[in-house]
Protein backbone atom coordinates (compact mmCIF):
# COMPACT_ATOMS: atom_id res chain seq x y z
CA UNK A 1 0.00 0.00 0.00
CA UNK A 2 2.70 2.67 0.94
CA UNK A 3 4.52 1.89 -2.63
CA UNK A 4 1.12 2.22 -4.25
CA UNK A 5 0.58 5.52 -2.17
CA UNK A 6 3.99 6.68 -3.12
CA UNK A 7 3.92 6.05 -6.85
CA UNK A 8 0.50 8.23 -7.04
CA UNK A 9 2.33 10.93 -5.12
CA UNK A 10 4.95 10.86 -7.63
CA UNK A 11 2.42 10.67 -10.43
CA UNK A 12 0.45 13.55 -9.32
CA UNK A 13 3.64 15.68 -8.76
CA UNK A 14 4.50 14.81 -12.47
CA UNK A 15 1.13 15.60 -13.95
CA UNK A 16 1.26 19.03 -12.26
CA UNK A 17 4.54 19.88 -13.59
CA UNK A 18 3.51 19.59 -17.33
CA UNK A 19 -0.04 21.33 -16.71
CA UNK A 20 0.22 24.62 -18.26
CA UNK A 21 -1.76 26.82 -16.28
CA UNK A 22 -4.34 24.83 -14.18
CA UNK A 23 -3.08 25.76 -11.39
CA UNK A 24 -3.62 29.77 -11.64
CA UNK A 25 -5.83 31.36 -9.15
CA UNK A 26 -8.38 33.63 -9.59
CA UNK A 27 -8.88 37.28 -10.33
CA UNK A 28 -10.12 39.11 -7.38
CA UNK A 29 -11.91 41.99 -7.05
CA UNK A 30 -11.00 45.38 -5.55
CA UNK A 31 -9.97 45.81 -2.56
CA UNK A 32 -11.94 47.86 0.20
CA UNK A 33 -11.58 51.47 0.66
CA UNK A 34 -10.54 50.85 4.31
CA UNK A 35 -7.59 48.91 3.07
CA UNK A 36 -6.36 51.42 1.09
CA UNK A 37 -6.91 53.81 4.05
CA UNK A 38 -4.48 51.23 5.76
CA UNK A 39 -2.44 50.43 3.34
CA UNK A 40 -1.74 54.21 2.52
CA UNK A 41 -1.02 54.94 6.45
CA UNK A 42 2.21 52.93 6.13
CA UNK A 43 6.00 54.55 5.11
CA UNK A 44 5.96 54.37 1.42
CA UNK A 45 9.98 53.15 1.85
CA UNK A 46 8.06 49.74 2.76
CA UNK A 47 6.91 49.46 -0.36
CA UNK A 48 8.76 47.98 -3.65
CA UNK A 49 6.89 48.97 -6.43
CA UNK A 50 7.40 50.24 -10.38
CA UNK A 51 8.78 53.51 -10.57
CA UNK A 52 6.07 54.98 -12.52
CA UNK A 53 3.49 54.21 -9.53
CA UNK A 54 5.76 55.41 -6.61
CA UNK A 55 3.87 58.76 -7.02
CA UNK A 56 -0.09 56.95 -7.78
CA UNK A 57 -0.33 54.51 -4.54
CA UNK A 58 -4.07 55.07 -4.10
CA UNK A 59 -4.79 53.91 -7.84
CA UNK A 60 -1.94 51.27 -7.19
CA UNK A 61 -3.59 49.74 -4.17
CA UNK A 62 -7.24 49.13 -5.12
CA UNK A 63 -6.06 45.77 -6.35
CA UNK A 64 -4.27 43.28 -4.03
CA UNK A 65 -0.22 42.51 -3.71
CA UNK A 66 2.26 40.67 -1.63
CA UNK A 67 4.21 40.73 1.83
CA UNK A 68 7.84 39.43 2.15
CA UNK A 69 7.82 39.38 5.94
CA UNK A 70 11.04 39.26 8.07
CA UNK A 71 12.88 39.85 4.52
CA UNK A 72 16.41 41.22 5.12
CA UNK A 73 16.86 42.29 1.52
CA UNK A 74 14.71 43.48 -1.08
CA UNK A 75 15.67 40.58 -3.99
CA UNK A 76 12.79 38.35 -3.53
CA UNK A 77 10.03 41.54 -3.34
CA UNK A 78 11.78 42.88 -6.51
CA UNK A 79 11.84 39.15 -8.01
CA UNK A 80 7.69 39.31 -7.31
CA UNK A 81 7.31 42.64 -8.80
CA UNK A 82 9.39 41.71 -12.10
CA UNK A 83 7.05 38.29 -12.15
CA UNK A 84 4.03 39.99 -12.17
CA UNK A 85 3.15 41.36 -8.53
CA UNK A 86 1.33 44.68 -9.14
CA UNK A 87 2.86 45.85 -5.65
CA UNK A 88 5.33 44.08 -2.44
CA UNK A 89 5.20 45.43 1.64
CA UNK A 90 8.23 44.59 2.74
CA UNK A 91 8.75 44.06 6.62
CA UNK A 92 12.12 44.18 8.10
CA UNK A 93 12.38 42.12 11.50
CA UNK A 94 13.18 45.57 13.16
CA UNK A 95 10.05 47.04 12.42
CA UNK A 96 7.50 44.57 13.41
CA UNK A 97 5.60 46.55 17.24
CA UNK A 98 2.38 45.25 18.16
CA UNK A 99 1.55 48.18 16.27
CA UNK A 100 2.63 47.12 13.22
CA UNK A 101 1.55 43.04 13.63
CA UNK A 102 -2.62 44.14 14.53
CA UNK A 103 -2.26 46.27 11.25
CA UNK A 104 -0.72 43.52 9.03
CA UNK A 105 -2.86 40.60 10.70
CA UNK A 106 -6.00 43.05 9.83
CA UNK A 107 -4.85 43.52 6.34
CA UNK A 108 -4.58 39.64 5.40
CA UNK A 109 -7.81 39.12 6.86
CA UNK A 110 -9.43 42.27 4.67
CA UNK A 111 -7.77 40.28 1.64
CA UNK A 112 -4.62 43.19 0.93
CA UNK A 113 -2.48 39.99 -0.07
CA UNK A 114 -2.60 37.68 -2.66
CA UNK A 115 0.93 36.18 -1.59
CA UNK A 116 2.07 35.86 1.81
CA UNK A 117 6.01 35.22 1.93
CA UNK A 118 8.50 34.90 4.49
CA UNK A 119 11.34 32.78 5.29
CA UNK A 120 12.89 34.29 8.52
CA UNK A 121 15.75 33.42 10.20
CA UNK A 122 15.87 32.56 13.81
CA UNK A 123 18.80 31.30 15.25
CA UNK A 124 16.66 29.91 18.43
CA UNK A 125 14.84 27.34 15.64
CA UNK A 126 18.34 26.08 13.85
CA UNK A 127 19.55 22.79 14.82
CA UNK A 128 23.35 23.87 13.72
CA UNK A 129 23.10 26.51 16.52
CA UNK A 130 25.43 26.29 19.46
CA UNK A 131 24.31 25.96 22.63
CA UNK A 132 21.23 24.21 21.19
CA UNK A 133 17.91 25.91 22.93
CA UNK A 134 15.36 23.53 21.72
CA UNK A 135 15.08 19.61 21.41
CA UNK A 136 12.28 17.44 19.58
CA UNK A 137 10.79 16.94 22.44
CA UNK A 138 10.56 20.75 23.71
CA UNK A 139 10.44 22.68 20.43
CA UNK A 140 9.26 26.04 22.15
CA UNK A 141 12.80 25.51 24.47
CA UNK A 142 14.62 24.07 26.94
CA UNK A 143 13.97 24.51 30.53
CA UNK A 144 17.33 25.02 31.49
CA UNK A 145 18.20 28.52 29.19
CA UNK A 146 20.10 31.53 30.30
CA UNK A 147 18.38 34.42 30.94
CA UNK A 148 19.64 35.64 27.59
CA UNK A 149 18.44 32.42 25.81
CA UNK A 150 14.87 32.29 27.54
CA UNK A 151 14.50 35.73 26.00
CA UNK A 152 15.62 35.07 22.67
CA UNK A 153 13.26 32.18 22.65
CA UNK A 154 10.29 33.66 23.72
CA UNK A 155 10.36 36.45 21.56
CA UNK A 156 11.08 34.35 18.51
CA UNK A 157 8.23 31.87 20.18
CA UNK A 158 5.86 35.09 19.57
CA UNK A 159 7.29 36.28 16.01
CA UNK A 160 6.25 32.30 14.92
CA UNK A 161 3.28 32.34 16.65
CA UNK A 162 2.16 35.48 15.46
CA UNK A 163 3.34 34.63 11.56
CA UNK A 164 0.97 31.84 11.65
CA UNK A 165 -2.19 33.46 12.47
CA UNK A 166 -0.84 36.16 9.90
CA UNK A 167 -1.42 32.46 7.32
CA UNK A 168 -4.38 31.11 9.34
CA UNK A 169 -6.36 34.29 9.07
CA UNK A 170 -6.27 35.81 5.32
CA UNK A 171 -8.23 35.57 2.95
CA UNK A 172 -9.27 32.32 1.55
CA UNK A 173 -7.75 32.75 -1.93
CA UNK A 174 -4.78 34.23 -0.96
CA UNK A 175 -1.18 32.04 -1.23
CA UNK A 176 1.40 31.78 1.20
CA UNK A 177 4.94 30.36 1.24
CA UNK A 178 6.64 29.97 4.44
CA UNK A 179 9.86 28.62 4.50
CA UNK A 180 12.96 27.68 6.93
CA UNK A 181 16.03 25.62 7.12
CA UNK A 182 14.65 21.55 6.51
CA UNK A 183 16.08 20.95 10.10
CA UNK A 184 14.30 23.70 11.31
CA UNK A 185 12.49 23.16 14.58
CA UNK A 186 9.83 25.87 13.33
CA UNK A 187 7.42 23.54 12.16
CA UNK A 188 7.35 21.50 15.59
CA UNK A 189 6.11 23.56 16.93
CA UNK A 190 2.09 23.18 18.00
CA UNK A 191 0.80 25.74 16.05
CA UNK A 192 2.25 25.16 13.01
CA UNK A 193 2.25 21.23 13.38
CA UNK A 194 -1.75 21.56 13.43
CA UNK A 195 -1.54 23.66 10.28
CA UNK A 196 1.00 21.78 8.38
CA UNK A 197 -1.61 18.52 9.08
CA UNK A 198 -4.31 20.64 6.84
CA UNK A 199 -5.19 18.75 4.26
CA UNK A 200 -5.02 21.71 1.88
CA UNK A 201 -1.12 22.81 2.59
CA UNK A 202 1.49 20.60 1.49
CA UNK A 203 4.96 21.11 1.74
CA UNK A 204 7.86 22.05 -0.78
CA UNK A 205 11.99 21.25 -0.53
CA UNK A 206 15.07 22.28 -2.47
CA UNK A 207 18.42 22.29 -2.12
CA UNK A 208 20.38 25.67 -2.92
CA UNK A 209 22.98 23.61 -5.02
CA UNK A 210 20.75 22.57 -7.79
CA UNK A 211 19.98 26.69 -8.28
CA UNK A 212 24.01 27.56 -8.58
CA UNK A 213 25.03 27.94 -4.93
CA UNK A 214 28.02 26.31 -3.33
CA UNK A 215 26.20 24.91 -0.44
CA UNK A 216 23.30 22.44 -0.46
CA UNK A 217 20.98 24.02 2.36
CA UNK A 218 18.68 22.63 2.00
CA UNK A 219 15.24 24.52 2.51
CA UNK A 220 11.51 23.52 3.57
CA UNK A 221 8.43 25.21 3.33
CA UNK A 222 5.01 25.11 4.02
CA UNK A 223 2.78 26.62 1.34
CA UNK A 224 -0.95 26.09 -0.42
CA UNK A 225 0.52 27.04 -3.87
CA UNK A 226 -0.91 23.66 -5.52
CA UNK A 227 2.33 23.93 -8.22
CA UNK A 228 4.57 23.50 -5.39
CA UNK A 229 2.71 20.99 -2.85
CA UNK A 230 4.81 17.83 -2.55
CA UNK A 231 7.66 19.12 -5.12
CA UNK A 232 11.17 18.09 -3.89
CA UNK A 233 14.03 19.19 -5.99
CA UNK A 234 17.04 17.67 -4.10
CA UNK A 235 20.52 17.63 -5.51
CA UNK A 236 21.79 13.58 -5.82
CA UNK A 237 25.62 14.38 -6.89
CA UNK A 238 28.45 12.76 -4.86
CA UNK A 239 30.36 16.48 -5.32
CA UNK A 240 31.13 18.01 -1.63
CA UNK A 241 29.42 20.98 -0.93
CA UNK A 242 30.79 24.08 1.25
CA UNK A 243 29.63 22.99 5.14
CA UNK A 244 27.79 25.93 6.72
CA UNK A 245 29.99 25.45 10.05
CA UNK A 246 32.17 27.24 11.93
CA UNK A 247 33.90 30.72 10.58
CA UNK A 248 35.35 31.41 7.28
CA UNK A 249 39.26 32.79 7.24
CA UNK A 250 37.81 36.57 7.81
CA UNK A 251 35.88 35.20 11.03
CA UNK A 252 32.40 35.51 9.54
CA UNK A 253 30.04 32.76 10.31
CA UNK A 254 29.98 30.86 7.13
CA UNK A 255 25.69 30.34 7.66
CA UNK A 256 25.95 34.65 7.31
CA UNK A 257 26.71 33.90 3.74
CA UNK A 258 23.93 31.56 2.93
CA UNK A 259 21.55 33.51 4.29
CA UNK A 260 19.94 34.67 0.75
CA UNK A 261 18.75 32.89 -1.67
CA UNK A 262 20.62 32.05 -4.81
CA UNK A 263 19.41 33.98 -7.60
CA UNK A 264 17.62 31.25 -9.51
CA UNK A 265 15.91 29.95 -6.80
CA UNK A 266 14.85 33.40 -6.61
CA UNK A 267 12.99 33.49 -9.85
CA UNK A 268 11.84 30.32 -9.55
CA UNK A 269 9.92 30.92 -6.38
CA UNK A 270 8.77 34.05 -7.71
CA UNK A 271 7.20 32.80 -11.38
CA UNK A 272 5.19 29.83 -9.73
CA UNK A 273 4.01 31.77 -6.64
CA UNK A 274 2.90 35.28 -8.23
CA UNK A 275 1.51 32.55 -11.00
CA UNK A 276 -0.33 30.95 -8.31
CA UNK A 277 -1.74 34.04 -6.79
CA UNK A 278 -3.30 35.09 -10.38
CA UNK A 279 -1.01 37.31 -11.39
CA UNK A 280 1.05 35.36 -14.25
CA UNK A 281 0.26 32.00 -16.20
CA UNK A 282 1.84 29.12 -14.75
CA UNK A 283 3.68 27.98 -17.94
CA UNK A 284 6.73 29.34 -17.60
CA UNK A 285 7.05 28.54 -13.73
CA UNK A 286 6.21 24.85 -14.06
CA UNK A 287 8.78 24.46 -16.97
CA UNK A 288 11.97 25.89 -14.49
CA UNK A 289 10.76 23.59 -11.70
CA UNK A 290 10.83 21.06 -14.13
CA UNK A 291 14.56 21.87 -15.29
CA UNK A 292 15.36 22.39 -11.40
CA UNK A 293 14.19 18.90 -11.00
CA UNK A 294 15.99 17.02 -14.05
CA UNK A 295 19.44 19.15 -12.70
CA UNK A 296 19.22 17.68 -9.02
CA UNK A 297 18.53 14.17 -10.24
CA UNK A 298 21.93 14.12 -12.98
CA UNK A 299 23.70 16.22 -10.01
CA UNK A 300 24.38 18.99 -11.99
CA UNK A 301 24.77 21.79 -9.72
CA UNK A 302 24.25 25.04 -11.76
CA UNK A 303 21.46 26.15 -13.62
Amino acid sequence: LHRVDRRQRQMCIRDRLTTSNAFCAPVVKEVLPSVIAALRALPPSWFVTKRSCHRDFHSLFRRPGAIDIFSKSSAQARSFLHAGAPWVLVIDESNITECIRRAVKGLAEQGAFMLIYSSPSWSSFSKANRPVLRSRDRPHGLPWLSKHQKHQVAHQNMLALWLEQVVRSRSSPATFYIENPYRSWLFNIRPWSRLASSEDIGVFSADACVFGADWRKRVRALTNAKVLEGVRVHCCSSNSHVRLRGRDSSGAARTAGASHHPPALIATLSSCLVAAAGWSLCQHSLSELRIAQLRGRSGHEAI
